[in-house]
């Protein structure tokens, strides 16, 4: 990706608040990173407790499955009756692109993409204010490599790191270079992963009309012939290839009353799966089975979405409003979302920096977005059946904190 440059006219202005931000955010994500770190090492070297006391991130000894496990199914696809799809059927086909190098090279190349450009945002986004390369370095690694999120991502090896790439060029190109190109990146972003259609929006608040048009053909067109190239690489019909997809999804909604689903996540649904667990399945009981209560989630955060969008077209918001409420409900609303998806705020966090000078409770702002990157895991719960369960007290403080910076984004003055 090209140097991410910063937008015109927001260079000179407001360069003292940007450095009280950023300096802010550097101090508290360090700190409540390196005090996780210290926590955990306690735990695990000096009271003796084992997984998941013993580490923020997910069990060691699944370390970077989430790429080798996709990048497997890519490979076999289709031979001896291997029939798993990669997540969405344009992730399927980046994926046996890569499969072309060796497995660790391909990991290596998907995270140097995406830890360079994260890197690129903090340095050409977040940090000129500081002047010369040795003042911007320490606020630039300490964003870059110490966010929890960060490390939770590559830890996993996930692929949402490609989405985040894609999603940070249509971040750069829309708001930067104002390019008539911007729709390409972002319809790729929503082939891949299908929740971030909610930054449709963006471009149908601002009357991009055309930009909304062709991000939608064009997520379309790259699904259809993902399809159709997977078809013909494997052999497998076109009917079986999209019978497959829908099985991928159905797959997820299936696991989404498990534990496994609201362990290091930030959905709203993993806090009704979570209270629903501590009053021993009361809420099932009274809304009559869980088919119920996934039909009341999905029609109230429908609701919400288009009460939200509502508001975002008819009152006068800035960019950072605009795009934190969006990513935030991309985040929020979705029933499995697991913590390295938060690697996304990064993006209206950009934008809030840049517009710093000019945003009331700027600390506020700042505080919540801290939240979502440090570890929060402190305490874990236990359920019933589960005496030693890894969900913990970083499934209820993400949704709180999401919540929060969705109201202040929402109710915040244009800037």
């Amino acid at each position: 990706m090209t140097e991410l440059a910063r937008p015109a006219g927001l260079d000179a202005p407001g360069a003292a608040a940007r450095r009280r931000v950023v300096s802010l955010l550097t101090a508290l994500v360090f700190t409540g990173t390196f005090a996780s770190v210290v926590w955990h090492y306690v735990n695990a070297q000096y009271w003796l407790k084992s997984y998941p006391s013993s580490t923020f991130l997910f069990k060691p000894r699944y370390r970077l499955g989430d790429f080798f496990e996709v990048y497997r199914n890519a490979r076999h696809f289709g031979a001896a009756g291997q029939e798993n799809l990669v997540y969405s059927p344009v992730f399927h086909v980046f994926t046996k692109v890569m499969t072309v190098f060796p497995d660790k090279l391909a990991l290596g190349l998907v995270v140097t993409a995406f830890l360079a450009t994260l890197a690129a945002i903090a340095w050409n986004w977040l940090t000129p204010d500081f002047g010369g390369p040795l003042a911007r370095l320490p606020h630039t690694l300490v964003l870059t490599l110490f966010a929890y999120p960060v490390l939770v991502a590559v830890d996993r090896g996930n692929l949402e790191m490609v989405v985040f790439v894609l999603l940070a060029a249509f971040f750069y190109l829309y708001y930067a270079a104002h390019s008539r190109w911007a729709w390409l990146p972002l319809a790729l972003a929503i082939a891949a992963k299908y929740y971030w259609a909610t930054l449709l929006v963006l471009p149908l608040c601002d009357k991009h009309y055309r930009q909304l048009v062709y991000s939608v053909a064009g997520a379309i067109a790259s699904t259809l012939l993902s399809v159709l190239a997977i078809a013909w690489s494997s052999g497998v019909g076109i009917g079986k290839v999209l019978s497959i997809t829908g099985g991928t999804l159905r797959g997820h909604v299936e696991m989404d009353n498990t534990l496994f689903t609201v362990q290091h996540g930030h959905s709203l649904w993993g806090v009704v799966c979570v209270i629903d667990r501590w009053t021993g399945g009361d809420i099932q009981l009274w809304l009559l089975g869980r088919n119920n209560i996934l039909r009341l989630y999905v029609v109230a955060c429908l609701l919400a979405f288009l009460w939200i969008c509502g508001r975002l077209l008819t009152h006068e918001l800035a960019d950072w409003q605009r795009a934190t409420v969006l990513v935030v409900c991309a985040l929020l609303l979705p029933m499995e979302n697991h913590d390295y998806t938060l690697i996304h705020l990064f993006l209206p966090l950009a934008l809030f920096v840049l517009a710093a000078g000019r945003v009331r409770r700027w600390w506020l702002v700042a505080l919540l977005f801290v939240l979502l990157l440090v570890p929060m895991d402190y305490v874990y719960f236990s359920f019933q059946n589960y005496a030693n369960s890894d969900v913990s007290t970083s499934v209820l403080v993400y949704p709180a904190a999401l919540v929060g910076l969705l109201v202040v984004a929402l109710r915040g003055e244009r800037s």
